[in-house]
């Protein structure tokens, strides 16, 4: 195992991270965050991905993909050290990159890449952004670039993603954040708990939202129930948790 060096220079420096699973509106919640005044480093009108979605910094998954070669090596029968040691590097360095000079990630490869941003001296602070599995799962589906997803991939990547995340959120602090609850005009919870944390103000953020966010057209839309197996017991558990999470419930 190779030693790994916390250093000090930065301790405390908070570091702002959106962690999702993807296709749940944390492009949607940064976009309203960057009005608002967090810069993600990546100026006032972040390119669209339809894969990453917007303000996800590329630098973020080159850092990932050196993490993946460092956990190949870590599961290999018989790891090298030397090999771990310089993936491990190279994250660091990558990252490095970043987080030097921006407050505010976004990424679905945070929660991968949150203790490392810790062992570098910074203080992150979580912002959960999800969405109900079965709006999570109908967009994974819908999404052109993984049309053959199945169901047991989509529920061990929400559940894997929302359950490392809630251990971090408890490890760090931060703030749960519901897609729903951004796109509804009624809600104001989302942007106070986001002010509690951030320090970015309530009412610029519902500002930002107002501007960004269109009203939703419910005619015409259709919807059914999907019948989901045992499996989707761990998905039931963890929506409840978030979904108190983000009401406010502590």
């Amino acid at each position: 195992m190779p030693k790994i060096i916390i250093s000090n220079i930065n301790y405390m420096k908070k570091k702002y991270l959106i962690i999702t699973a993807g296709r749940t509106g944390s492009s949607v919640l940064a976009a309203v965050m960057n009005r608002a005044g967090a810069d993600f480093g990546l100026g006032d009108k972040a390119e669209w991905n339809r894969k990453l979605g917007a303000f996800e910094h590329p630098l973020l998954w080159r850092a990932q993909n050196w993490h993946s070669k460092s956990r190949k090596i870590e599961e290999s029968l018989i790891p090298n050290s030397i090999g771990l040691s310089f993936c491990r590097k190279k994250v660091f360095a990558t990252l490095g990159k970043v987080v030097s000079d921006v407050d505010f990630l976004k990424s679905i490869t945070l929660v991968n890449l949150t203790w490392y941003i810790e062992q570098m001296g910074y203080k992150p602070v979580i912002i959960l952004s999800f969405r109900n599995f079965r709006d999570y799962s109908l967009s994974y589906l819908s999404a052109a670039f993984q049309p053959n997803r199945g169901y047991q991939n989509t529920v061990r990547e929400y559940v894997d993603t929302y359950a490392t995340g809630l251990l971090q959120l408890s490890r760090y602090g931060g703030a749960v954040v519901s897609y729903d609850d951004v796109i509804n005009f009624d809600k104001e919870g989302w942007a106070e708990q986001l002010e509690d944390w951030t320090k970015i103000g309530k009412e610029k953020l519902l500002q930002a939202r107002n501007e960004l966010v269109k009203a939703r057209n419910p005619k015409g839309e259709r919807s059914y129930d999907v019948p989901y197996k045992e499996l989707s017991n761990d998905v039931k558990e963890i929506e409840g948790v978030l979904a108190d999470l983000a009401r406010g419930s502590r």
